[in-house]
């Protein structure tokens, strides 16, 4: 007897995990029961060390965003049994490159990027069409207690699968922060608009502007960044 099917409340309010395959155009979305949800901004600098001085020479190189994501299929019944494996084999295929092929010869043309999509929390900021990255270590196993279904002979359905992987943004949109004081993405990362909201400035204990602006430029020195006296007008 299939148990009752509960997940159709989530997937009607759209919180689908929407896969889009760039080299084929060709999508799969899985009902999101997730179990990790994971998101890092690491963040790379390069430091060089000076004789005599106590800390690095510090240049900032970029900021990347990756993921850590796990969600379970569930099969509520044999049909979903055969439509979740069906949709892993879609998901396991789109790991793969798009080829040229030429007189027997394949050459890649396309390497395998994804749109990722999950409601606001996974998507672009700026046109909700998804986020563009590459997938690694993708992993998937079935859960052998809950066992399979076997409609026919030979063949096997989990009826449980659980699936993880990483994943690696490439953005599409500007980042970083202008003059005015507004990020040049309004809405990003979670779509949540920001941009005239007030940003706290640090109070107290930070001494004059003209010492503050001395030790910022001791510190950033060399490092290719300016410092106006006019950065730090609303430190009080």
């Amino acid at each position: 007897m299939a148990s009752a099917d509960f997940s159709n409340v989530i997937s009607n309010k759209g919180y689908n995990l929407k896969f889009l395959h760039i080299p084929s155009s060709k999508t799969v979305e899985f009902k999101a029961f997730l179990t990790t949800n994971g998101e890092a901004y690491p963040s790379e600098w390069k430091d060089e060390s000076v004789y005599g001085r106590m800390d690095p020479l510090s240049t900032f190189s970029n900021t990347r965003r990756t993921f850590n994501l796990a969600f379970v299929i569930h099969s509520f019944s044999q049909e979903d049994s055969i439509q979740n494996l069906k949709n892993l084999s879609i998901l396991s295929s789109f790991l793969y490159p798009a080829y040229n092929i030429e007189q027997n010869s394949a050459t890649i043309s396309t390497a395998p990027l994804i749109k990722l999509t999950f409601a606001n929390l996974i998507n672009n900021a700026v046109d909700n069409n998804g986020l563009l990255g590459r997938i690694t270590n993708f992993n998937s196993s079935y859960d052998l207690e809950n066992g399979f279904d076997d409609p026919e002979a030979g063949k096997l359905y989990p009826k449980l699968i659980y699936i993880s992987f990483n994943y690696t943004v490439y953005h599409t949109h500007s980042l970083g922060w202008s003059k005015d004081g507004n990020f040049r993405t309004d809405k990003f990362p979670y779509q949540i608009s920001y941009k005239t909201d007030s940003i706290n400035t640090t109070k107290g204990g930070g001494g004059s502007i003209q010492q503050q602006q001395s030790l910022q430029n001791n510190i950033l020195k060399n490092n290719n960044v300016k410092i106006s006296i006019s950065d730090f007008k609303n430190v009080k």
